[in-house]
C-alpha cells in the first residue's frame, strides 16, 4: 500500500482514535457549516497545507428560496392543494409529493422541534483518491454523518432544519441547564421557506426537499480541492432528487450531486522545492466533470430511550460521550455510554429466547455469490456469543435480492456491502451511527474492498508499510470509522501464506483446498468487522491468550481459537516446516468476545444491574479476558505503545518464540523460491512477489520484537487485584529480542541471495507504466527495472535501529530500576548500546570485508550516534547522552584502528575514513559547544 501522509489537527486525529470503528457526532459546541453555504477556494501553501475560508453559519442553501425577516414583505404561501396539484404523494415518516424533477416534504404540527434521526452517506462516488462509493457518513464538515435534528419554524414563513447540540446537558430540574443552554449552541444545516400554506385539516405545510438538499452539505468540492488542489465547486443545475424513499420509519432522499471544474490548474513551470502540485482524478472521462451520490435519511428516534451501560476500562468497547453538569460532586461531568445494539428478550423468563428485535444484517447484492457463505458465517458466529447470555438466533442475516430496490445506505438497513475503486485503502471496515443521548445502534454497513479476494496474484508495494504508522494515512482519517486494518494486514499475511503453502506443495493455486483457506479468512474479517459493528473495540491483548502447543492443535483451534478474541489482529498460525499445522485462521468468537459481550448485553434492571455487572467484571483478571486496544499497541506518532504484549498480527503466549517461527518461515520461503524452477512461460514477476511478501512480514516482526527492548507491560487494573499495573520488562526477556533482532537483522549473514535469482527479478511489464501515478501533474517517472534488494534490507535496518535508538526508549530504560525491587532484572542503557554497536560492527573485530548491505546499515548508526552528540535531544536523558558519547569515542578509536590495516579494498578504507570523519566531526562540534 502505497500512502500520502496528512497532517491533521491532533483534535480530529485523537477523536479518530478514541472511536476506531464507530461514527458519532461531534461533541464540541462549534458551528458545523450550513449546508449550501459556497465554500472558499482554497489556497495551497509552500508547506502544502490549504486553507479556506469558512462559510458564515446560518448560510442559505443553494435554491433555496429568501429566508423570512429579510427586507421587505415575504410572499404569502400557495394554498396547499395549489402546491401539489398533479404531484404524486408517498406516505411515510414524512409525507412526501412528488412532480417531475420537485419534492416536497410534508411536515406535520406535531413534528415542530420535535428530534429525529438525520443521517447522511456516500452513496456514489469518483472510485479514486480515497473517494468512493457506498460509505457510510459524509465528509470533512458533515458531522461524520449523523445528527439528531428537528425542524423550527423562523419568522413568518422561513422554516430551519436545525442540528441539535444534546452531547451537552443537564437534568430539567437542575438549576445549571440554564447555563448549560446559554453556553453550547446549536448548529444550522440548512433553510427553507415554506412552501405552501398550512392544509386545511392536517394544518401541516410543505417545505421543498431540492431547497434542503440540492447543495454541497457534504462540502465535497472542499474535499475534492484538498485531494487534487483543483477548484471543483457544486453545480445545483445538474444536480438533482433521484429517488425518494419511505416506510413508516424513515423517509430518505438519493440525491445525484454534480461538481464541475471550471478552470485546470496546471503546475508552475518551475514548481518550487516541496511546493504540491495540482492533480487530476484518474478515473473520470472527462476531469472537468463528476457525479457523488448521497442519501440523505431522516429516521424515528427510538420512542423509548434505552437505559445507557457505563463504560468500564477493563473490557473494549466504543462509546458514547455526554457531558451531563447535573451533578455537582462528580469527579468530571462526562460521563461514558457504551454502544449496543437494543436487545431485549421475548420471553424474560426463558433461559434462551429468543429477542423481541434481532440485530438483522443485510448482505448487499454487490457481494460476489462466491464469497455470500463466508461473509453470512462471520456474521452468524456471534450468535455464540448471545447464546451464553440466554438469546437464541440474536443475530440474523438476510439477502438483498436482485430485484430489490431498497438501498442498503439507509439507517434501518445494517449491511454488508462491497466496495470498488482504484488503491483502496483499506481492506474492510466497520463504522455505525449510534443514539447519542444513549449508546444505541441505530446503523451500521460493513464495507469489503472488492479486492480483498485477489490474493492468488496481488501487487506487492515496492516499500513496506510500517504497520504502527499506517493508520495516519490520508484514507484512513475521514471518519472515526475508517482506522481498522486488520483485512489489509491479514490479507497481506495470506498473501505471503499462500506463497508459502504452494511452494510446500501443500495445495495449488486455485484448487478447492486453497478456496477453503481463503473463505476462512473471510469469514475471520467478517466476524471482527462485525465486532465493531456490535460495539467492541479491537483487542490487542486477547492474542496472548493461547499457549504455543495449542497453536499446534488443529481441533483447539477451530472449537476454541487461535486467540482469545476475534477483535484482535491476529496473525495467521502458519507452521515452521518441522513442526504440527494447527488451525491457520480464528474461525470462531473467543472467550474474551464471549465475556465482552456479556457485559454489553446481559440483561439487567435498574436495581441489579451494578451488582450483575460488577461480578461480570470480577472475571476481567482472567488470562483470556485480558484487554488492551488501540492507544496501547500504539499509533506512531501520535502514542508510543509500550507494552510488547500488547501487539497486532501476533499470535502465542510466547510472542518473542512466536517471531522466531515467522522470520524462520520467511527464509523458508525465500530459499524455496531462490531454488524454483518455473515452467516455461511463466512470467519472473512471480518470484519478484514472492519476495517481496517477506520483506512486508520481515518489517512488520522486527517492529515488534523491537518493542520489548524499554518495555513496560501495562495493565487495565482497579485495586485489589493484587498486579502492579506497571512493571519493566524482564531483563532476560529483552535481551532475547535484541539477540533475536541481531541475528535476523543486523548480523553479518542476515540477508544472503544468489545472484542468479537477484538477476529474475524482473517486474510485471505488462503492469509497469501503473507506477506512473495518474493522478499527478508534470513529468511523470517510471518505476525502475531493477530491484534494490540492499535498498529493501536498508529500509528494515533503519526503521528498527531508528526505534531502538528513540529516546524514548532510553527514557524507560534508565527510569526501570525505580519499579522493580530487584533492580539487577532490569535491561541497561550501556547493554543496548553495546549490543548494537558490536553486531553492527563486528567485522572491525573479525577483519573480514564489509559488504554494501553492511556498509549501508554501519552509515545509518555512525550518522544516528553523530547526531545524538553534536544535537543532542532535549527529550534524552543525561544517562543517554552521556553514554552516546562514550560509544562514539569507542567507536571512533576503533574505526581510525580498522582503516589503517593494509590491504583494504578502496570502498571499504572510503567507508571507514567517512565513518571517521563524522564521529570525529561530531565530537569536536560537541566540545566546541561547550567552550562557547
Amino acid at each position: 500500500m502505497n500512502f500520502r501522509l496528512r497532517l491533521l489537527p491532533a483534535a480530529l486525529l485523537v477523536a479518530g482514535l478514541a472511536s476506531c470503528a464507530t461514527v458519532t457526532p461531534p461533541a464540541s459546541s462549534s458551528a458545523a457549516p450550513a449546508a449550501g453555504a459556497a465554500t472558499a477556494a482554497a489556497t495551497p501553501a509552500a508547506n502544502g497545507d490549504s486553507k479556506a475560508v469558512a462559510p458564515a453559519p446560518g448560510a442559505r442553501p443553494a435554491g433555496a428560496s429568501a429566508a423570512a425577516g429579510a427586507p421587505g414583505t415575504p410572499p404569502a404561501p400557495k394554498p396547499f392543494a395549489d402546491v401539489i396539484k398533479d404531484a404524486k404523494e408517498e406516505k411515510g415518516f414524512f409525507a412526501t409529493w412528488r412532480k417531475d424533477d420537485k419534492v416536497w416534504i410534508e411536515i406535520p404540527e406535531a413534528m415542530w422541534e420535535r428530534p429525529f434521526f438525520f443521517s447522511v452517506n456516500v452513496t456514489h462516488n469518483i472510485g479514486d483518491a480515497g473517494l468512493f462509493g457506498n460509505q457510510m457518513g459524509g465528509f470533512l464538515a458533515a458531522g461524520r454523518g449523523q445528527f439528531v435534528a428537528s425542524f423550527r419554524k423562523f419568522g413568518p414563513n422561513g422554516v430551519q432544519l436545525i442540528a441539535r447540540n444534546i452531547a451537552h446537558t443537564a437534568a430539567k430540574d437542575a438549576p445549571i441547564r440554564h447555563a448549560v443552554e446559554r453556553s453550547f449552541s446549536d448548529s444550522l444545516i440548512g433553510s427553507v421557506s415554506v412552501a405552501s400554506a398550512p392544509h386545511p385539516e392536517r394544518k401541516s405545510v410543505l417545505i421543498e426537499a431540492n431547497a434542503l438538499f440540492i447543495n454541497d452539505f457534504p462540502m465535497a468540492a472542499q474535499q475534492l480541492e484538498q485531494t487534487f488542489r483543483q477548484s471543483y465547486s457544486f453545480d445545483d443545475k445538474n444536480s438533482s432528487i433521484e429517488k425518494v424513499r419511505n416506510s413508516e420509519t424513515e423517509t430518505g432522499f438519493n440525491v445525484r450531486a454534480h461538481y464541475r471544474l471550471g478552470r485546470v490548474a496546471l503546475p508552475p513551470p518551475t514548481p518550487a522545492p516541496g511546493q504540491p502540485l495540482p492533480k487530476y482524478p484518474s478515473t473520470l472521462p472527462d476531469i472537468r466533470s463528476l457525479f457523488m451520490g448521497y442519501y440523505y435519511g431522516f429516521s424515528q428516534l427510538p420512542q423509548s430511550l434505552m437505559r445507557p451501560r457505563e463504560a468500564d476500562p477493563r473490557v473494549g468497547y466504543f462509546t458514547a460521550n455526554v457531558n451531563d453538569f447535573s451533578n455537582p460532586d462528580k469527579r468530571e461531568t462526562k460521563s461514558r455510554y457504551i454502544i449496543r445494539w437494543r436487545l431485549e428478550k421475548k420471553d424474560p423468563t426463558a433461559a434462551l429466547s429468543e429477542p423481541k428485535q434481532p440485530i438483522v444484517y443485510w448482505l448487499d447484492k454487490n457481494i460476489p455469490t462466491a464469497y455470500r457463505k463466508a461473509v453470512s458465517d462471520g456474521i452468524l458466529e456471534w450468535n455464540k456469543a448471545y447464546e451464553k447470555i440466554g438469546f437464541k438466533n440474536a443475530v440474523v442475516v438476510k439477502q438483498q435480492g436482485d430485484d430489490d430496490d431498497f438501498d442498503t445506505s439507509a439507517t434501518r438497513f445494517a449491511s454488508i456491502r462491497w466496495v470498488a475503486g482504484n488503491g483502496i485503502q483499506f481492506g474492510a471496515r466497520g463504522p455505525s451511527k449510534v443514539d447519542p443521548r444513549t449508546g444505541e445502534i441505530l446503523d451500521a454497513d460493513i464495507e469489503m474492498n472488492e479486492d480483498i479476494t485477489r490474493l492468488y496474484s496481488a501487487r506487492v508495494s515496492e516499500d513496506p508499510p510500517r504497520p504502527v504508522g499506517s493508520a495516519l494515512a490520508s484514507g484512513l482519517i475521514r471518519n472515526s470509522g475508517e482506522l481498522c486494518a486488520y483485512a489489509d494486514n491479514k490479507l497481506s499475511e495470506a498473501a505471503f501464506a499462500l506463497d508459502l503453502l504452494v511452494a510446500r506443495g501443500d495445495f495449488e493455486y486455485g484448487s478447492p483446498q486453497a478456496e477453503s483457506w481463503i473463505m476462512d479468512a473471510i469469514k475471520d474479517i467478517t466476524a471482527h468487522e462485525v465486532g465493531h459493528t456490535l460495539g467492541l473495540r479491537h483487542n490487542f491483548k486477547a492474542s496472548m491468550a493461547v499457549t504455543p502447543e495449542q497453536l499446534r492443535d488443529p481441533k483447539f483451534g477451530a472449537e476454541v481459537g487461535v486467540s482469545a478474541s476475534v477483535m484482535d489482529y491476529n496473525a495467521l498460525n502458519i507452521a515452521t516446516r518441522d513442526e504440527r499445522q494447527g488451525q491457520y485462521s480464528m474461525v470462531t468468537v473467543g472467550p474474551y468476545d464471549i465475556w465482552a459481550i456479556e457485559y454489553g448485553y446481559k440483561e439487567t434492571t435498574p436495581e441489579t444491574e451494578k451488582a450483575e455487572l460488577a461480578k461480570t467484571l470480577s472475571r476481567a483478571l482472567e488470562p483470556q479476558h485480558a484487554y488492551a486496544t488501540d492507544e496501547d499497541a500504539g499509533f506512531m506518532p501520535i502514542v508510543e505503545g509500550i507494552d510488547p504484549e500488547v501487539n497486532r498480527s501476533d499470535l502465542s503466549s510466547d510472542p518473542l518464540g512466536f517471531y522466531e517461527k515467522r522470520f524462520a518461515v520467511i527464509r523458508e520461503l525465500w530459499d524455496r523460491v531462490q531454488a524454483k524452477e518455473l515452467p516455461a512461460g511463466t512470467k519472473y514477476e512471480q518470484l519478484r512477489r514472492n519476495f517481496q511478501r517477506g520483506f512486508l512480514l520481515m518489517g512488520q516482526v522486527s517492529e515488534l520484537a523491537a518493542k520489548y527492548v524499554g518495555g513496560v507491560t501495562v495493565l487495565r487494573d482497579v485495586a485489589g487485584s493484587g498486579r502492579q499495573p506497571l512493571t519493566p520488562v524482564d531483563a532476560d526477556k529483552q535481551r532475547r529480542a535484541l539477540n533475536l533482532l541481531a541475528k535476523n537483522l543486523f548480523a553479518v549473514d542476515s540477508f544472503k541471495f544468489k545472484p542468479e535469482f537477484l538477476g529474475k527479478l524482473t517486474p510485471d511489464f505488462d503492469a509497469r507504466w501503473d507506477s506512473v501515478s495518474e493522478d499527478d501533474v508534470g513529468i511523470p517517472s517510471v518505476a525502475p527495472i531493477d530491484q534494490s534488494v540492499a535498498g529493501r534490507v536498508f529500509a528494515l535496518q533503519r526503521a528498527t535501529l531508528g526505534q531502538l535508538m528513540r529516546d524514548s526508549v532510553a527514557v524507560r530504560l534508565v527510569v526501570a530500576p525505580e519499579k522493580l525491587a530487584d533492580s539487577s532484572k532490569a535491561l541497561g542503557l550501556p547493554e543496548l548500546y553495546g549490543t548494537l554497536q558490536k553486531s553492527i560492527w563486528s567485522e572491525l573485530g573479525s577483519g573480514a570485508s564489509i559488504s554494501m548491505m553492511r556498509r549501508n546499515l554501519q552509515r545509518e548508526h555512525v550518522r544516528l550516534l553523530a547526531e545524538a552528540v553534536s544535537k543532542p535531544s532535549p527529550a534524552a536523558p543525561a544517562d543517554a547522552r552521556s553514554l552516546r558519547r562514550e560509544f562514539a569515542v569507542d567507536l571512533l578509536a576503533q574505526l581510525r584502528k580498522a582503516a589503517a590495516k593494509p590491504g583494504l579494498s578502496i570502498e571499504n578504507r572510503a567507508h571507514l575514513n567517512e565513518s571517521v570523519a563524522l564521529l570525529d566531526g561530531a565530537l569536536k562540534a560537541q566540545i566546541a559547544k561547550v567552550i562557547g
